[in-house]
């Protein structure tokens, strides 16, 4: 937008002249909108603590910028999903939109992390127990594979690379010290079946856009159920199943009652109380966390903390959550949980048995935000990610 500007003239007389930004610029934003999160210093410092030490916090923003361009829908998402998302992916060190690692995905105003197989590979990578990879296979490319006790795979790829030519897709990974890798084979008619029956989002679905990324990436997350696991890891598969599988939203209209004339209706004290009066509903279940996200807690737990450090944080995280033990968390509590085993601090606390000092990281309030609001301005801030031993 042309601003004005006080200039002298030849003679000395003060005029108005228009004056543009130069080309690339930021210009100021509307306050309450992505742009103008992106432009806000403190979240700058958020994300410089967030970071690995390998990724700093200006190349971050800026190629989150140019995602932001690229994507207009990005900014007119809500900024809270915006940044819930941006700071997921800072803390799993994985770059928006470089080389397949990660991705912002707008749907309906909801911003959603979606980690790609890149990233996925690259999380495997870290936990330096496992490799895995993952293959394409199209039409005219030579191609064996068999499962069993002495599973492999040939892959001889020719030309061809059209999506429509897409015959199957491949997952292998290796545990360190194991004799046979673990192999996972789909055939694209049985990737494009799985994406429509769980896609809940048409044609917007981003598999319609990178449908290689999207197909390469199904047989892989099914690898790394057999692979060693670490907290980013487990992070990033939460949110990528928040973001493929996603509610469907019910509401049903209750018929108002038929009103009868005023002459007509009994009077309160007129009512036999032998009357069996209609009963409420009683209050639905809460869902609580699957047999292996609770495993998942258990394994980070015990290689993040040892046997003091466990003590102190299932004494902390089952006072904060009001439950008796970890397998009643609330499902939704999941991502909390490991992302306070993410955080430096808290763990130093809890190693140490300080289940106090660790609730100065992960406080009641801040837990009952995560679960209230599913999309909180600032999740959980840990520091930059450790490696696992």
């Amino acid at each position: 937008m042309p601003r004005t500007a006080a200039a002298p003239s030849r003679n000395g007389a003060i005029q108005q002249v228009q004056t543009r930004p130069a080309a690339g610029a930021l210009q100021p934003a509307q306050a309450g909108t992505v742009e103008a999160a992106l432009q806000d210093p403190a979240v700058k410092g958020q994300l410089a603590r967030a970071l690995p030490s390998f990724i700093t916090a200006d190349r971050f923003l800026r190629v989150v910028q140019t995602e932001v361009r690229k994507t207009p829908e990005l900014a007119r998402c809500s900024p809270a999903s915006f940044m819930a998302s941006m700071m997921t992916a800072a803390q799993l060190g994985l770059e928006i939109g470089v080389n397949g690692g990660a991705f912002l995905v707008p749907y309906k105003g909801i911003c959603s992390f979606v980690p790609g197989w890149k990233g996925l590979v690259d999380l495997v990578s870290r936990t330096g127990r496992a490799t895995i990879w993952t293959g394409a296979v199209f039409e005219g490319d030579e191609f064996d594979y068999a499962l069993g006790d002495s599973p492999f795979v040939t892959h001889r790829p020719g030309d061809e690379s059209d999506p429509e030519r897409l015959t199957h897709v491949y997952a292998i990974g290796r545990v360190r010290g194991s004799e046979f890798p673990i192999i996972e084979v789909w055939t694209a008619n049985k990737i494009w079946q799985h994406r429509d029956k769980h896609n809940k989002q048409g044609q917007k679905h981003y598999s319609y856009r990178n449908p290689e990324m999207y197909a390469r990436k199904v047989p892989l997350l099914q690898v790394i159920k057999y692979l060693p696991t670490s907290t980013e890891l487990a992070i990033a598969l939460d949110a990528n199943d928040q973001a493929e599988i996603a509610p469907v939203t019910v509401t049903v209209s209750q018929p108002k009652a038929p009103q009868l004339p005023a002459d007509s209706q009994p009077a309160a004290d007129a009512v036999d109380a032998t009357t069996p009066q209609p009963q409420s509903d009683p209050p639905a279940p809460i869902a609580t966390i699957s047999q292996e996200q609770l495993e998942t807690i258990i394994g980070a737990m015990e290689n993040r903390l040892g046997a003091v450090g466990s003590e102190a944080f299932v004494t902390e995280v089952c006072a904060v959550m009001q439950v008796e033990d970890l397998s009643q968390l609330p499902a939704d509590a999941f991502s909390a949980v490991m992302k306070s085993l993410a955080d430096n601090a808290a763990v130093a606390a809890w190693g140490e048995g300080k289940s106090r000092q660790g609730r100065q990281l992960i406080s009641p309030e801040r837990i009952q935000e995560l679960l209230s609001d599913p999309s909180p301005e600032l999740p959980l801030q840990p520091a930059a990610m450790p490696e696992f031993d």
